[in-house]
């Protein structure tokens, strides 16, 4: 009996293969080689609904205590989409720890962002305002990155010399969503 002779091009035809792969993160080629190995070993080695915790040092941000980034939290970061606000924590804590915690005298302060935004109350954020501003010395600056709901903004504020500087990238935020964080 003649068997039918078996031709691989035909086969490989015939057979529906899966065209699309789960795209995580669609802006791979514009990113940092740093961000793209972060972005890999959240993709290769983070489950799907875990998290990176890690220790805030007191000398950050005035109290310690442990934070986390959700997986979905370091994808939107690296896909360019809303940076949430422990993120903005974990980047503080790197900025800190790799530039300014090597300096003797810091000229700056950090306030944590998740006590002053949206979400907590007016009375609580100005406690923890005027807390990071009573720890300042005449040569610092305190940074205060807020959200008050749609965006990030920062206030950079010099106490002794009453100066506050207001950076808003969209220029969206208006001097009563200022007021928001600074009233007092």
């Amino acid at each position: 009996m003649n068997e039918p002779e078996f031709d691989v091009f035909k086969e490989r035809d015939l057979i529906k293969m899966p065209t699309k792969k789960e795209v995580v993160c669609e802006s791979t080629s514009t990113l940092s080689l740093a961000l793209k190995s972060i972005l890999r070993y959240t993709e290769k080695v983070m489950e799907k609904d875990s998290s990176i915790t890690f220790p805030l040092p007191a000398n950050i941000f005035g109290i310690s205590r442990k934070s986390s980034v959700l997986r979905e939290d370091i994808i939107d970061l690296c896909d360019m989409n809303e940076v949430k606000t422990f993120t903005l924590v974990a980047y503080i804590m790197y900025l800190y720890s790799s530039v300014l915690g090597l300096k003797e005298n810091v000229q700056y302060v950090f306030v944590d962002p998740s006590l002053i935004s949206s979400g907590n109350t007016q009375e609580s954020r100005i406690r923890n305002l005027c807390s990071r501003l009573m720890v300042s010395k005449a040569n610092q600056v305190v940074l205060a990155p807020f959200n008050p709901e749609v965006h990030w903004a920062l206030l950079a504020i010099n106490a002794y010399e009453d100066i506050v500087f207001y950076l808003d990238l969209l220029r969206t935020t208006s001097k009563a969503t200022t007021r928001y964080v600074t009233d007092m």
